[in-house]
């Protein structure tokens, strides 16, 4: 299971936005229902870090939880806060729509995946349903030289896409 963190700060405010492999962040998920107030609680203790400045996401990764989930998140704030560094951010978007399907079963229900395995059948489809396709694309540049200068190097990359992917055939159809 992987805490991952990201500290931003303006020098004045800091937020940090967290991501853990887990299908949920308590009551459906095996995460449990206290996680967020002692992780946030933990945090504002030891690196004074306000609890509404800290966004924590369960990506809807389907793996078996570590018992050690708010160690791995506090730790994981912890790296990403003491390796903050002067950044340059870019934003922007790109589209992939190859790789997700919204249909319509005849039985009244949906489904959104259907790349893991041939199922439902393309008999029991009734119709296909509308999808995203924007991916929302973050980079972060570290600052080698004094703001304005043109000398950097990548540190981070992060794309956000809306899809329920438990699987995936190569985009070519094998």
């Amino acid at each position: 299971m992987y805490a991952r963190s990201l500290a931003l700060g303006d020098g004045t405010n800091t937020a940090v936005l967290v991501s853990v492999e887990a299908v949920a962040i308590a009551e459906i998920g095996t995460i449990q229902n206290d996680f967020l107030a002692n992780v946030r609680a933990q945090l504002q203790e030891e690196l004074s870090l306000r609890p509404q400045n800290l966004l924590i996401n369960a990506c809807h990764c389907h793996v078996v939880m570590c018992l050690d989930v708010e160690e791995r998140t506090v730790r994981a704030v912890k790296e990403a806060w003491a390796n903050m560094v002067p950044v340059a951010m870019g934003v922007g978007t790109g589209r992939e729509d190859r790789i997700m399907e919204n249909r319509r079963l005849r039985d009244g229900g949906e489904t959104d995946v259907r790349m893991i395995h041939g199922l439902p059948p393309d008999e029991e489809i009734l119709e296909v349903g509308p999808v995203d396709p924007e991916i929302c694309i973050r980079r972060l540049d570290r600052r080698r030289a004094p703001f304005g200068d043109a000398q950097q190097d990548s540190t981070g990359f992060r794309a956000g896409h809306r899809i329920h992917l438990c699987g995936m055939r190569s985009l070519d159809g094998g």
